[in-house]
């Protein structure tokens, strides 16, 4: 079990923390120029990855797709640090070693969250206490470039990306 976002914010679930794991690799596909077919992103931003780079999984309904489309195998390494982060690396023919591979991203909006404020009964009155931290949520682009040393070959949009936030929740004593 480990934190899960769900439409309602977030909660502990099983898988939990899957998703670093397809983001890291959805990177990794990303830099050695292989084909996405599906990738999902998060509801709320998350912090392991760039804005506009992550991707989400969810048993039976989100998945990380992509494909060899290249003419020669390819092999893919992945392992835990021993400071217990994620790495990949894919392997295999260079089939244009001149040419280089840049994913940037870029952040059109930042939505600051709101803060709600609940009174209640059971703690003392002029007390607070924090409920749910709030998350910001933003709308990012991310571009995906081709560059043969200052060149740029190519370069076009992969996607946008729309965080949600998440407000924050602050309970407010009434309790005399």
């Amino acid at each position: 079990p480990a934190n899960i976002y769900t439409e309602n914010g977030i909660t502990t679930g099983v898988g939990g923390g899957i998703c670093q794991v397809s983001s890291t690799l959805y990177n990794a596909a990303l830099k050695a120029n292989l084909e996405i077919t599906e990738r999902n992103p998060h509801i709320y931003m998350v912090a392991y990855v760039p804005l506009g780079r992550d991707a989400t999984v969810s048993y039976g309904t989100q998945d990380l797709k992509f494909k060899n489309n290249t003419k020669w195998p390819v092999k893919i390494n992945g392992l835990v640090t021993s400071d217990n982060k994620v790495e990949f690396s894919i392997t295999g023919t260079n089939e244009n070693p001149s040419l280089e591979v840049v994913v940037q991203s870029t952040v059109i909006k930042l939505i600051p969250y709101e803060t709600e404020y609940i009174e209640v009964n059971n703690i003392p009155e002029g007390s607070q206490k924090l409920i749910q931290k709030g998350m910001n949520g933003a709308v990012v682009d991310t571009y995906f470039i081709i560059k043969k040393g200052n060149e740029v070959i190519s370069n076009h949009k992969l996607h946008s990306t729309t965080y949600k936030t998440l407000p924050e929740i602050i309970q407010v004593g009434k309790k005399k």
